[in-house]
């Protein structure tokens, strides 16, 4: 049985990013293994726990996605630019 999420504190930059990763992972019909095998075709290894606590907010959120991660994320998102990745502010 899982445990229910907990609410994030999107006063906060780290949860709004984090909000704002696990917008578009939703949005574009990733699982957490899906976005982590997607992101080792880009040869970014990163854990299944990695993104869901980049997700969640903890350590900083996805505030502390490594340079390397985030343009992975971009690329994997289709976005235009890696700044639409986060949130203004």
């Amino acid at each position: 049985m899982s445990r229910p999420r907990s609410e994030l504190d999107t006063s906060t930059y780290a949860g709004r990013t984090a909000a704002r990763l696990a917008e578009l992972r939703e949005r574009h019909g990733y699982g957490m293994n899906e976005l982590r095998e997607a992101l080792a075709d880009l040869d970014v290894v990163v854990s299944a726990s990695t993104l869901y606590a980049y997700e969640r907010g903890r350590d900083g959120g996805g505030a502390d996605i490594p340079l390397n991660a985030a343009y992975a994320l971009a690329r994997v998102y289709r976005l235009p630019s890696i700044r639409e990745l986060f949130p203004e502010r």
